[in-house]
């Protein structure tokens, strides 16, 4: 039997989909497996809010990309199910 796959995504994970940072590489593959369907992701509630909180001091990003991506950043919250899986 095969196990379900779900993971809590923290919001340094996600900061690093988008600025080139130290550990960039495996959270660009979490967020792979993810669009592929690999895994399942969850979130807390303002996750969104904390990305754009961190990538609002990045100069790539002007505003109005930093509140595109977090209105684009919205996840399922379950993070206090006893089934789902913390990532580290």
């Amino acid at each position: 039997m095969e196990e379900e796959k779900i993971l809590v995504l923290d919001a340094s994970v996600a900061v690093k989909w988008f600025n080139v940072e130290p550990l960039r590489e495996k959270a660009l593959t979490i967020r792979s497996k993810y669009a592929s369907g690999e895994i399942e992701l969850i979130a807390p509630d303002l996750l969104h809010h904390e990305v754009a909180s961190a990538l609002k001091y990045n100069p790539r990003f002007g505003i109005e990309d930093v509140d595109a991506l977090r209105r684009s950043l919205c996840f399922p919250s379950r993070a206090t199910e006893r089934h789902a899986i913390y990532s580290g």
